[in-house]
């Protein structure tokens, strides 16, 4: 939920009166001549932040659909929440998550001012101070992201800027996709200290590298997670050589978790091969050890009429955006709308749920027995977006997908 001002740029994007198409088909229409500065914009995101006690992102989601008037903006949100004065957020109170995110901004602030940050990089990413700023996780945090590394444009300062976000947020697990040995490199040289790589930009049947040139990676933070295994499994089905990568490991020593990601076929013409990987990711989530948590997600490029058309979600199988609530400011994760990186010349903007995250919870053992102790597992209790600015090296925005990230509480286990 954190983000850097310096790091911050909203430009006035959409043209008068254009019109906007999502996938499933709704149109919007925006006008946004009259729209304030960039710098005015981000100072009522961050006043309806704090009056609200939720986070920008929320803000901008409501302020954009009243043309940036900061009191229409407030009293839609407020009659969306019932004028609750509690915030809450699906089953989570956004107090308690602020509390910590304030706790996290703190220490990245007495970070910054004991260090330098390196000229050459374009003034986007800063050195770590110490291993003093790792304090003990309040959350578990998954964070996935398609970084259009096929996109050469501006490719450096880019991935910098994903660097960047991933240091600001801190995420415990990191899924990437659509990334090249170019942007590996970059991510490394600042991330490798702090995670633990784990690629799929290897075939153990060819013992080559992936023809098409791109990949994924899952990144583990070595403070919070030991790998225990890792494998790559191809979709013999793939004509864009895509694959299902997963790791097995430990999380604070005592919840085993499964971590898969996957970049599924792309585009509308390649339906049938991307439902058929779509099966096999969730055969696998299925076949795990009943003592594992298990997420998948990534760039799934699906449709809901996909998941339809195998029955949707399998038992014991969620979706973790609508397990959190739902909440729509969090829905279109490729939006043509908001992110300019993709250039459309035609009427109508795309804007599409393409990124997802699944998860299978702990399953408890009918014959386990109960004089053992207390298991452990995690449950998703938050869910948001993240890269929604702009950065001011090159004035883009990391990628033409927007990263999703969910928050989840270590809890005792309970029957399922």
């Amino acid at each position: 939920m954190t983000s850097s001002d310096d790091d911050i740029l909203i430009t006035d994007e959409i043209r008068p009166n254009e019109s906007i198409k999502s996938c499933d088909n709704s149109t919007f229409h925006s006008d946004d001549e009259n729209q304030p500065s960039g710098a005015e914009c981000l100072a009522r995101c961050k006043q309806f932040a704090e009056i609200t006690g939720t986070d920008t992102a929320l803000a901008m989601f409501y302020l954009q659909d009243n043309k940036w008037d900061l009191q229409k903006g407030l009293d839609k949100y407020l009659r969306a929440t019932n004028n609750q004065e509690s915030k809450i957020v699906a089953c989570f109170d956004v107090e308690t998550l602020d509390n910590d995110e304030r706790k996290c901004s703190k220490r990245q602030k007495t970070s910054s001012s004991s260090s330098e940050c390196s000229e050459n990089q374009s003034n986007i990413v800063c050195e770590e101070s110490s291993d003093e700023e790792e304090t003990k996780n309040e959350h578990f945090k998954l964070l996935s992201w398609n970084i259009d590394g096929l996109d050469k444009s501006n490719l450096e300062s880019r991935t910098l800027g994903v660097a960047q976000k991933i240091k600001n947020e801190n995420p415990d697990i990191v899924f990437l996709q659509e990334v090249i040995e170019q942007s590996e490199k970059i991510l490394s040289s600042h991330l490798a200290s702090k995670y633990a790589f784990t690629s799929s930009n290897y075939n153990e049947n060819t013992s080559k590298s992936s023809p098409f040139g791109y990949y994924t990676l899952i990144l583990a933070k070595k403070k919070t997670c030991d790998i225990k295994s890792k494998n790559v499994i191809w979709f013999e089905n793939s004509k864009m050589g895509r694959n299902l990568l997963k790791v097995d490991l430990s999380y604070l020593k005592n919840v085993k978790v499964c971590a898969m990601t996957a970049h599924l076929e792309s585009t509308a013409e390649f339906s049938k091969q991307r439902i058929d990987q779509l099966k096999r990711c969730f055969e696998e989530m299925v076949d795990q050890d009943n003592d594992s948590v298990v997420f998948f997600g990534g760039d799934l490029n699906l449709r809901d009429s996909e998941l339809s058309a195998i029955g949707g979600l399998p038992e014991k199988i969620y979706d973790m955006w609508e397990s959190t609530g739902s909440r729509k400011e969090c829905l279109y994760t490729w939006d043509c709308l908001r992110n300019t990186n993709l250039k459309m010349n035609g009427k109508y903007k795309p804007r599409c749920r393409f990124d997802r995250l699944y998860y299978r919870p702990l399953i408890s053992k009918s014959n386990r027995d109960k004089s053992t102790k207390t298991e452990l597992t995690l449950m998703p209790v938050y869910f948001e977006l993240e890269g929604l600015e702009k950065l001011k090296s090159c004035g883009r925005f990391c990628s033409d997908h927007w990263a999703i990230q969910s928050y989840c509480q270590l809890e005792s286990n309970l029957a399922i």
